[in-house]
């Protein structure tokens, strides 16, 4: 008998254990919910506005959010933007006046400071809550795995944190000086880091607002025109490293070579150039690279002519380029990226070299088929395959040499190390040089072309753009020589063209 009655009563224990220690995240939510709630009425719709440091220099801030989750988050001044979920699309309209969806790491982002700044943490259904321990909450994102940490400030039971892992380091969002909003509190201040730089947003009114825009921007046709009546042509080249190379006006003048490059996120001035031709500063900028993080400031073009387009006024960064110019034995004066990218067709074929740019409103693809680009930190990725059976999304970088280069997040998780011979080499770029191994790989298959035992570069990183969870690499011109390209960013999508 004894023996029997001691069965229920270790299951009575066990299940008294349990109850004990999932109390402390039971008793702290409730004791969240109990400080971020007032005795008010809700509201369907808040806005918050007052003011915001953005990209070093001072904006208008606005931030309208609903009960249901959607939002629009706005900063009006001399590099305005606007970000947003309607209910099914997070979206951007960047600095440039590009509209594009948000994905990878910028849609985890975005989801987290969205919820964190509402209280709406508490119940979204998009992330997974658990408590780290005292009081630190585990916010993990259901779609990708990726968690941010949360902050409880033991005083007021209110969030005082929030962190996030990125690419350029660890973002932070610091809450003060909370605010009634209807039936909830949302911060009057936020304090904002990423790449070591700390920008603030004071909210100096909350209120219940009746409508607000919350769908993405239609694209339009801004701040571009194509000329015809010119000859297709461009002048290209290849530098010694493999770059391609255009010769592009800039205000009018020549001022250099430029390298034509597809993850070049903002368009690149060299700095010494920009000082000869005595171009305005504006702001600041953190460039980060495979090094790291550098900061950087705006340099503002009045037009740029490449071909039959041309570019009208627009914020360029500035980033010393006379050392890969001496590399290359050339005067580099910059880079062209996605600002070209965004509003045209540009079509390379990296034999030749051939560049050719299209006025999307009017241009066909004649041979070959569209396959998807999605966007990581303004970077296009495509989905390609390898040994093992692994698939996974690679950036598209005509800007890099050789073949592929695994992040080292994949490296670890498909574990292609494993009875491998390497030897050890290094990755530099913005931000300074990498360990990393140089290795074989038995296939890699993209586009429906698959190279047989390559060459490819395994990163060793535990910092910057190769050590980030949701691109598995980066594709180089090597892995691109079969092909002509064609990039349609507006549309997301890429045309790989065998010759």
């Amino acid at each position: 008998m004894a023996s029997a009655c001691a069965y229920p009563n270790s299951k009575m224990l066990l299940a008294f254990a349990l109850h004990l220690a999932a109390r402390p995240t039971d008793d702290l939510l409730l004791k969240v919910r109990s400080a971020l709630t007032t005795r008010e009425p809700s509201w369907e719709q808040t806005t918050m506005s007052g003011r915001a440091e953005h990209y070093g220099l001072p904006h208008g801030y606005s931030f309208t959010f609903t009960k249901d989750g959607k939002f629009v988050e706005g900063f009006v001044g001399p590099l305005a933007e606007r970000s947003g979920f309607d209910g099914t699309v997070w979206w951007r309209l960047d600095h440039t006046g590009a509209p594009w969806k948000l994905d990878f790491q910028d849609k985890d982002l975005t989801v987290i400071q969205e919820l964190t700044m509402t209280g709406q943490w508490l119940t979204s259904p998009l992330l997974t809550i658990s408590q780290k321990g005292g009081d630190t909450f585990d916010l993990k994102v259901k779609q990708t795995g990726q968690s941010a940490t949360l902050r409880i400030d033991s005083g007021t039971n209110l969030p005082e944190e929030v962190l996030f892992p990125v690419s350029s380091d660890l973002f932070s969002m610091k809450f003060s000086d909370w605010k009634a909003a209807g039936s909830v509190k949302v911060p009057g201040k936020i304090a904002v880091t990423t790449a070591g730089v700390t920008e603030v947003v004071d909210i100096s009114e909350v209120s219940s607002t009746v409508k607000a825009d919350f769908s993405m921007p239609a694209w339009t046709r801004r701040n571009i025109t194509f000329d015809n009546t010119k000859p297709m042509g461009i002048e290209a080249k290849r530098a010694l490293s493999g770059h391609v190379l255009v010769h592009p006006l800039l205000d009018g003048k020549d001022v250099g070579w430029f390298i034509l490059d597809s993850c070049a996120d903002t368009m690149v001035i060299d700095r010494g150039t920009a000082n000869e031709a005595k171009l305005p500063k504006l702001g600041r900028l953190p460039m980060t690279g495979v090094g790291g993080t550098e900061m950087g400031t705006f340099r503002t073009v009045d037009h740029l002519t490449l071909g039959r387009a041309t570019l009208g006024k627009s914020e360029w960064a500035e980033l010393d380029l006379s050392g890969i110019g001496k590399l290359l034995n050339i005067k580099l004066a910059g880079i062209v990226g996605a600002d070209l990218f965004k509003r045209s067709i540009v079509v390379m074929d990296l034999k030749g070299p051939l560049v050719e740019i299209y006025d999307p409103a009017t241009y066909q693809l004649e041979i070959g088929s569209w396959t998807t680009l999605r966007f990581n930190t303004g970077n296009p990725a495509l989905e390609a395959s390898l040994e093992g059976g692994h698939k996974g999304w690679f950036t598209f970088d005509t800007g890099a040499d050789g073949s592929v280069v695994f992040k080292g997040p994949f490296v670890r998780e498909w574990r292609l190390l494993a009875g491998k011979e390497t030897k050890t080499v290094g990755l530099g770029g913005v931000g300074g040089v990498i360990r990393a191994k140089l290795g074989e790989i038995d296939y890699f298959e993209l586009g429906g072309h698959r190279f047989n035992k390559p060459q490819v570069i395994f990163a060793d990183a535990d910092k910057g753009a190769f050590n980030e969870p949701y691109l598995a690499g980066n594709i180089g011109q090597e892995m691109m020589m079969p092909f002509k390209m064609v990039f349609d960013f507006h549309g997301s999508r890429l045309a790989l063209v065998p010759r």
